[in-house]
């Protein structure tokens, strides 16, 4: 994973729910560093001209989250988690960051069905990739 593509697990999931849009990057069989490649591809086209590997369209964390959003109306938002300072003079530090699944683009009450992650990432790039994973099993 890159800080801007979805890991090789999400790139899995992405092609096992129908994934197939244009990409510049890519996973071949188990390896776990992402390819670039000089011109856009798709899973599909990958699969019929280059049968003796199996490769992954790696699209940016930004693609597959609103990818997800078009195909199952599920929306992903990234919460930062903070820790206050001690005292006034102390800044407020980020902690971690939690993902927050939702069929609604702004969820303004408890009534409305959402999923706010019990684990805390440390990056919100890690956050957006498990989210992703999230969404794709429901």
């Amino acid at each position: 994973m890159t800080i801007d593509h979805v890991s090789r697990k999400t790139a899995v999931m992405l092609k096992e729910n129908g994934f197939d849009e244009f990409c510049y990057a890519f996973y071949i069989d188990d390896e776990q560093e992402v390819k670039f490649s000089e011109h856009w591809c798709r899973n599909r086209a990958l699969d019929s001209n280059y049968k003796q590997h199996v490769y992954y369209t790696a699209p940016s964390l930004y693609s597959a989250k609103r990818w997800i959003e078009y195909r199952y109306g599920l929306y992903i938002e990234i919460r930062c988690e903070w820790v206050k300072g001690k005292n006034i003079f102390d800044k407020d530090v980020v902690h971690g960051y939690r993902y927050l699944v939702t069929t609604l683009r702004r969820p303004s009450s408890v009534k409305e069905e959402y999923l706010l992650s019990d684990e805390i990432y440390d990056s919100e790039y890690k956050a957006v990739d498990a989210a992703i994973q999230y969404a794709l099993t429901l």
